[in-house]
């Protein structure tokens, strides 16, 4: 039986118009529309969501804990680096 995602996973769906599979995540923190990828392959489609999902997190993490936090300057531009590097 096929593993079902969990909830802000988003979905992957065939995309007979253009014949590509299509990976669509759910809306990003401010409510605005998210990443959608066409690729030849659902499995390639399901890992650009989910590096982009990442992304989205890590993006969110920098901004609302890193830079918000009582951190040194050199920690959170540390921690800026090494996510910006991670995701390259």
């Amino acid at each position: 039986m096929a593993k079902r995602r969990t909830d802000g996973d988003g979905s992957i769906t065939w995309d007979a118009s253009v014949q590509l599979w299509v990976g669509r995540l759910p809306r990003d923190e401010r409510g605005g529309p998210s990443c959608s990828s066409g690729c030849a392959s659902g499995t390639r489609a399901v890992d650009r969501c989910r590096t982009r999902h990442r992304q989205q997190f890590l993006d969110a993490w920098i901004r609302e804990i890193v830079e918000a936090g009582d951190l040194a300057s050199k920690t959170k531009q540390g921690y800026e680096l090494t996510v910006r590097w991670s995701s390259s």
